[in-house]
């Protein structure tokens, strides 16, 4: 990065906040990120390529990806940096329709459209929050997320250990899985989604790694493709999220 090809000098010196800028995203192979002008309510701000995300001040809010799957399964991963304070105070994971999030607690958790983990431990789908499902989590661990679309499903982890629905992250793969309600298989579609729903402040904040990486992962795990970089080792048969393993395997 920052050298030509052409052999008179012409070179860039590299220069950015974050501690892995360069990115392996490209023409050739997109990766999903985030924007605010496709979802009805998001009063936040985005920066580091739109991955890394800071709720509005005092206001709930909720968010998804620009590239959505229809079928396949699929793994991300997401580290939060700011976990901001109430009851619905940092939540990731699923929704299936983005431009109908709608505002505070509507926001595709109570009509069936989501799927998400809070980090309380509570997992809340089809407007009911499944309370000690997995542990609560904070700044600096990452939550990963396995989207399985061919089986209307998904999971979370922690740190590398899959929650196994009492309350507990220790499984070394997922075994506790969360269905889809009826109004997302309806959509037969997912992007992945973050939120705070809580209007307390301080508020919430995260980055994504959707395989490009993001927050200067320590050991590039590639998913089985080869396509997609992370913290976590993706468990068997999963990918990320990019236009090339959506031609192969979406």
């Amino acid at each position: 990065m920052g050298l030509d090809s052409s052999g008179n000098g012409n070179n860039f010196t590299s220069n950015s906040e974050a501690a892995n800028p360069q990115r392996d995203d490209t023409p050739s192979n997109n990766f999903p990120q985030f924007n605010d002008k496709a979802n009805r309510y998001w009063a936040g701000t985005f920066d580091r390529n739109n991955l890394r995300t800071q709720g509005g001040n005092s206001q709930a809010t909720f968010c998804a990806a620009n590239m959505g799957v229809e079928k396949g399964k699929w793994y991300y991963e997401y580290q939060a940096t700011n976990i901001g304070s109430g009851t619905d105070n940092n939540l990731v994971g699923a929704v299936s329709r983005p431009d109908s999030v709608g505002t505070s607690d509507s926001l595709g958790s109570s009509d069936g459209l989501s799927v998400v983990y809070r980090n309380d431990g509570t997992v809340k789908y089809n407007g009911t929050n499944y309370a000690s499902q997995g542990p609560s989590w904070t700044t600096s661990d990452i939550i990963a997320i396995a989207l399985d679309i061919d089986n209307n499903r998904i999971t979370f982890s922690k740190n590398g250990q899959w929650i196994d629905g009492s309350g507990n992250a220790d499984e070394a793969s997922p075994t506790s899985w969360y269905t889809f309600p009826t109004a997302m298989q309806n959509d037969a579609i997912a992007f992945p989604c973050i939120g705070d729903l809580s209007t307390n402040s301080p508020n919430s904040g995260g980055e994504f790694n959707f395989g490009q990486p993001v927050f200067g992962i320590s050991s590039a795990q590639a998913d089985a493709a080869g396509y997609g970089k992370f913290e976590y080792t993706p468990p068997t048969g999963f990918y990320a999220i990019c236009t090339k393993n959506i031609s192969n395997y979406g």
